[in-house]
This record gives structure tokens, sequence and C-alpha cells, in this order.
């Protein structure tokens, strides 16, 4: 699994991405966490952004791959969060913390089931040029008239290189999930305030169901915190990891 540092080596913090978002993505983020003493490592994971897909492609064998060297402090996103809470819950040596960034983590089995069909259908199976001209990514950031054209950019070119077999395999395997793990070190929840009333819903309900969590709600961000919020994402983790 490759991962791209920034802040210097060894990393204190290990960010798994969402889907199809690439490593290049987070690299604001990684700065900001950095700049306030959180060195970060971003990982490309396999079957993502051009990295060669396993040969059974899971969110286990992820798990393991993440697993193989965890800093103190692992952060997921979107995606990302749901492998991380996988990861942290084998309660791996030396993790301290986990951070979740508006996670893809449902409270209840029945509702991943209908999530992630639906995420089969419309976007793993979808139609690509929907999201070319990104009428398919508007409700993933608060302003999309203003999100940098960059970041769009990056993760354009990354769903064009990712293996779509292994998002076939992780997200019609959710419901597989559940119960949802118990893991055994502080955990922050990170929400975008602008994602609307439903998905802040369903995030207070995920909190109840990680026990002790805490949370914190972003203005002015969206699912796709990352280049709408990236100081106050690495203020929040950095007073979080310190505490």
């Amino acid at each position: 699994m490759k991962r791209l540092t920034v802040g210097g080596a060894p990393a204190r913090a290990l960010l798994l991405p969402g889907n199809d978002l690439p490593a290049a993505f987070y690299l604001p983020l990684a700065g900001a966490l950095a700049a306030r003493g959180l060195p970060t490592a971003v990982a490309t994971l396999p079957g993502f952004d051009g990295e060669p897909p396993l040969a059974e492609p899971s969110w286990d064998a992820l798990a393991a791959a993440v697993l193989e060297d965890v800093p103190p402090v692992l952060i997921g996103h979107s995606m990302g969060g749901m492998l991380a809470l996988r990861a942290a819950a084998r309660r791996p040596l030396g993790l301290t913390h986990l951070v979740l960034l508006e996670p893809a983590i449902f409270p209840w089995r029945w509702l991943a089931r209908a999530a992630g069909r639906r995420y089969l259908r419309s976007v793993i199976r979808g139609d690509r040029d929907r999201f070319e001209n990104w009428n398919g990514l508007s409700r993933r950031v608060a302003d999309p008239a203003r999100y940098p054209r960059a970041a769009i950019d990056l993760y354009l070119e990354a769903r064009r290189r990712g293996d779509r077999a292994t998002g076939e395999a992780l997200f019609s395997t959710l419901p597989d999930l559940y119960p949802l793990p118990e893991v055994a070190v502080p955990t922050l929840l990170v929400t975008g305030r602008e994602t609307g009333a439903r998905a802040r819903f369903l995030m207070r309900c995920l909190r109840a169901r990680l026990g002790p969590a805490a949370w914190v709600e972003l203005p002015g961000a969206a699912h796709w915190l990352v280049h709408e919020a990236d100081e106050a994402v690495a203020e929040q983790v950095a007073r979080f990891v310190a505490v």
C-alpha cells in the first residue's frame, strides 16, 4: 500500500481516503496537520488510483493492509472512515486515537444495505459522464462553484484509474460489517454542517452507536470537507490528539 507523507517521517497519522479520492487530493489537509505537529501519511489503497488491486478485495483484506504499519492516529474520510473503524477494531498495538471525517458508516444494517445498493447503481456502475460534468458531485460540497477545479480533476482522474471490481466487492458487502465493531481508543467524529438535516440526523445516531465519541460540526463544509475546511479540521484533530 503506497503512502504519501507530509511533514517528515515517521508519520504520526495515517489518512485513509474516500472512494476514488487519490492521496494528492488530501495534501492541503495533510499539510495543515503537519503544521500542527502531526506529520501525516495519506494512503493509496489497493485497487484505487491505479494501485494494483488485491486478488480478493474485501474490507478485511484492506484493513490488513492498513495494519501493516499503523501510526498512533488513524484518520478515515468517507469510505476510509468505515475502513479505519474496521482496522481500529482489531486494536493494533500503538494506536491511540481514531478520527472519522464524514464517515460512510450508517447506524443500522438495513440502511447500509439500501445505501450500498444505491451507491453501486449510481456511482460504481453508474453513468460516468454524469461525474465528468460535475453534476453528480454537487451534493458532496457546500458550494460547487467555489470548490477548487484542481481537486475535482484529481478526483476524476483517479476515478478513471480505479478498479471497478474493488468498488463492487466493498459496497456490495457493506451489510456484512454489522453490527458495528467496538474500538478501544478515543474517537472523534467530524462532519460538515452543510450536508443537510438528514445526514446530520444519521451522524447523531451513529455517534450514539459508537459510544463515547466526541463530535464536531464544521460550518461551511459538506461531505467533501477537504479543501473547504482543512484548517478547521486540522485544528480539531490536533486538539483531540493533545487531550
